[in-house]
């Protein structure tokens, strides 16, 4: 059996740490899963492990754009 799953990292290019999304380590096929792996990028973003269903974490996606696009002015 082979297995593809994707892995996203949002960095932060002058520090060079990031966040990862991926699916949860849990439920894979419901979940995504955002979180700061590895002791670096923990100490920089603090202990992040957010871990929802996948509509959940789409309305805090929105929700995210949202709130960012209202701080522009």
């Amino acid at each position: 059996m082979h297995v593809v799953e994707m892995h996203l990292k949002v960095y932060e290019l002058d520090e060079n740490h990031c966040l990862t999304i991926r699916p949860s380590n849990d439920f894979p096929e419901d979940n995504v899963m955002l979180i700061a792996e590895g002791k670096e990028n923990e100490e920089y973003f603090g202990k992040i492990v957010l871990d929802l269903p996948k509509e959940m974490m789409k309305m805090v996606g929105e929700s995210l754009i949202k709130v960012a696009n209202s701080l522009e002015g």
